[in-house]
C-alpha cells in the first residue's frame, strides 16, 4: 500500500472526502471570532483566534472521550 501512495518522495493525489455532520466546537469558535472582532482584531487575527478556540475545544472533547 505504501508504494501506491509514495514514489520517489512524491505523494499521489488521493481524493478523500470527509463529511462533517456536526461540529461540536463551532459555537466556541464563532464566539472567539466575534469577541476578537469586537476588540478591534483584523479578519485574519480573528480567524486564528477562532482556530485556537476550536482546537482547544476539540482537545478538551478528546480528553473527555
Amino acid at each position: 500500500m505504501a508504494n501506491d501512495c509514495v514514489q520517489k518522495n512524491e505523494i499521489n493525489d488521493l481524493k478523500i472526502e470527509n463529511i462533517v455532520i456536526d461540529d461540536p466546537c463551532k459555537d466556541e469558535q464563532d464566539a472567539a471570532v466575534n469577541e476578537c472582532l469586537s476588540n478591534g482584531c483584523s479578519e485574519k487575527e480573528a480567524f486564528y483566534f477562532g482556530a485556537v478556540a476550536w482546537g482547544n475545544c476539540m482537545k478538551e472533547l478528546s480528553i473527555r472521550a
